[in-house]
């Protein structure tokens, strides 16, 4: 299976560098869970599947929008922070 997966991140992400020249690997662990206006990152903040709210600031969002832009966030970083 975690050849698999490789072979495939390997194809998409040629494919990738072929049409836009550049491709960020980014760890999605914890993206899920984490606020993306102020950071926090807490199981509590996501109780079921979809709704996020964050305990510390109160930030509400669906789930997978907050994780795709702690991702995307996460991509926007240097390589060495």
């Amino acid at each position: 299976m975690a050849a698999r997966r490789a072979s495939s991140q390997h194809l998409v992400t040629r494919r990738l560098v072929t049409r836009y020249s550049h491709v960020a690997l980014v760890d999605p662990a914890h993206t899920f869970r984490t606020c993306n206006r102020c950071g926090h990152a807490g199981a509590r903040s996501r109780r079921t599947r979809d709704p996020f709210t964050c305990t510390r600031c109160g930030h509400a969002a669906h789930a997978d929008i907050g994780a795709a832009i702690n991702i995307r966030d996460r991509a926007r970083q240097p390589a060495d922070g």
